[in-house]
């Protein structure tokens, strides 16, 4: 069990602010790697996150923690799974455990990295920041050379932290909140392909 996914995916999907109660796994590993994006801008080490994402032969981002802990949450029936593939929440009475971890200091700090995520869906559309993400560094160049890697290791970092450190000259303000920086990013990640 890997208790910052399984927090994660708890609190990314029962939030009261996220718009899209139902999501497939691909949806859920995408934004929860943005927190995670967010969270490398704004000072944290990657492997503070506790879990690690990935380029397989299904694409990118892909967590095995993550899809080990949704199976793990539907079996306990915490979660619920569709015949479309979609997941939800189903016990609702954990909610205000979740909640309540979301305070503390242990995993509450996550939590921050997550709400930007809503925030940043209050201004552009869900599939546009699904799609923008997979135009982060790390993610194009092993598209690129058609490899499987594990994202955000030592030789596809520095890439992001490039972008990272021109979006920060551009915004200038380092108490700027979080959520102008995501949006910029998302901005910037969306047009790369076009």
């Amino acid at each position: 069990m890997n208790i910052c996914a399984n927090f994660d995916i708890l609190f990314y999907l029962s939030h009261p602010r996220n718009k899209y109660a139902e999501q497939t796994l691909f949806e859920i590993n995408t934004m929860l790697y943005l927190a995670e994006l967010l969270s490398i801008y704004d000072g944290c080490n990657a492997q503070k996150w506790g879990y690690g994402f990935a380029r397989n032969k299904y694409g990118a981002p892909v967590s095995i923690e993550l899809m080990e802990e949704v199976e793990f949450l539907c079996a306990k029936g915490y979660l619920s799974k569709d015949s479309s593939g979609y997941y939800r929440i189903s016990d609702t009475a954990s909610l205000n455990s979740i909640l309540s971890i979301s305070k503390s200091g242990i995993l509450g700090w996550r939590s921050k990295y997550i709400e930007v995520v809503f925030d940043s869906l209050l201004t552009k559309s869900f599939p546009r920041v699904v799609r923008a993400v997979q135009n982060e560094p790390g993610i194009s160049l092993l598209e690129s050379i058609n490899r499987t890697s594990t994202l955000l290791e030592s030789s596809l970092i520095n890439a992001l932290y490039e972008d990272f450190g021109v979006l920060k000259e551009i915004i200038g303000d380092p108490q700027i909140d979080l959520v102008v920086p995501a949006s910029l990013w998302i901005d910037y990640l969306s047009v790369q392909k076009q």
